[in-house]
């Protein structure tokens, strides 16, 4: 059998330590889908190996990556959550992929730019975006696509720089 490398809970496990399991070590893809289910489980820094993270109304996760824990996190995933500080995420210098879906609200959108190797950012119905001073002059960036889906800011108001703005789409208001 081929080890085991993503897992997603859909549920709330019995109070367990990720450090027990056998494989955690070799965790590269892991998913929440509940609040309680990240709530009841410890020893996150045996996930040295994971790539991807996908957070469902659990803002104790943005605790863990404000902390800059999971080094070589390259996809977040996150959904359903009222307040989204994007600022807290800059830690992670690795992250490619930005996925914040059903936010009520995103912060320091601007902060992206200090993130060397995000090449994707997707927002989808996303109640408002808010800027954050502008960032430092030359700050290297490889973003390449900006998609603003169903959001009731466009890229304009939220006070991107220029550089972050050219080629973002923005298909339409928030669905009320």
């Amino acid at each position: 059998m081929p080890a085991l490398r993503h897992l997603v809970f859909d549920f709330t496990p019995a109070e367990k330590s990720l450090a027990e399991l056998p494989f955690a070590t070799r965790l590269t893809g892991l998913g929440f889908f509940r609040a309680a289910a990240a709530m009841k489980l410890t020893g996150l820094e045996a996930l040295r190996e994971l790539e991807w993270l996908t957070v469902n109304e659990d803002h104790q996760w943005l605790d863990f990556l404000a902390a800059g824990a999971f080094a070589p996190l390259r996809t977040l995933q996150v959904l359903d959550v009222r307040y989204v500080d994007l600022a807290r995420i800059v830690p992670h210098q690795d992250l490619e992929y930005l996925y914040v879906g059903k936010a009520d609200r995103v912060g320091n959108v601007a902060a992206l730019a200090e993130l060397p190797l995000l090449r994707k950012v997707h927002f989808s119905r996303c109640g408002s975006l808010d800027a954050a001073p502008p960032h430092r002059p030359g700050t290297p960036h490889r973003l390449r696509r900006l998609t603003f889906a169903h959001t009731r800011t466009t890229p304009e108001r939220a006070g991107l720089p220029r550089h972050l703005r050219e080629g973002a789409v923005s298909p339409g208001p928030y669905p009320r």
